[in-house]
C-alpha cells in the first residue's frame, strides 16, 4: 500500500514537473497541485 503509494507519487512528481516547466505560466500547475493532494488523500 505504502509502496504503491510512493511508486505513483514518483510518477506525478516527475510530470509534474515537466509541466510546471511547460504550462505553470497558465496556472495549470496550481490545478495540478490540487488534483494531486487529493489523489493521495483517496489513498
Amino acid at each position: 500500500m505504502i509502496l504503491h503509494l510512493f511508486f505513483c507519487a514518483s510518477i506525478l512528481f516527475a510530470e509534474g514537473l515537466q509541466q510546471k516547466a511547460t504550462i505553470h505560466h497558465r496556472g495549470q500547475w496550481r490545478r495540478f497541485r490540487r488534483n494531486y493532494s487529493l489523489l493521495v488523500m483517496d489513498n
